[in-house]
């Protein structure tokens, strides 16, 4: 699919996954066993589509997604309230986690709520009423699993 025939179809709430190459991409795809090894979620606003993540440099930061392309859509109808949203802002500036991080991708799951992308997914998804296990592991993979468990789909975007 690509991006500017799809656009108006994001909504706040809607899963972006990601498949790099990085070195460090590919530690994530080795222990999660996954082509995924990055999410975020998005977050409209007005005209512009953003995306908030946690990424390695900068933590977490709110960015535009047409400079995050390609990636991996998922449609998920979460009920995006303004008390989610500002869950979600509440969270930008925190800085990213290694330590969290390898706990997430070798199954030991992670200290805090906020510092890895999945994580911070996870906790924000949780805000908006999804009821996912905290305990669980939320890799990237793993949030996709469970929103395709649910019958919805995961669409390339180019």
């Amino acid at each position: 699919m690509k991006y500017n025939d799809i656009k108006h179809l994001i909504k706040s709430g809607d899963l972006c996954v990601y498949s790099g190459n990085s070195f460090f991409d590919g530690v994530i795809k080795f222990f999660t066993q996954s082509k995924y090894d990055h999410v975020a979620i998005a977050i409209i606003e007005g005209e512009k589509i953003n995306i908030i993540e946690s990424v390695l440099v900068d933590g977490t930061h709110i960015v535009p997604l047409e400079n995050n392309l390609p990636f991996y859509w998922v449609s998920t109808g979460v009920n995006w309230t303004p008390s989610v949203e500002t869950f979600a802002k509440s969270n930008v500036g925190q800085p990213y986690s290694f330590i969290d991080a390898f706990r997430v991708v070798t199954g030991e799951g992670p200290m805090h709520d906020d510092e890895v992308c999945s994580v911070l997914a996870g906790a924000i998804y949780r805000s908006a009423g999804v009821p996912l296990d905290p305990h669980l592991d939320y890799s990237p993979a793993a949030l996709v699993k469970y929103f395709t468990d649910k019958g919805h789909s995961i669409n390339y975007v180019d």
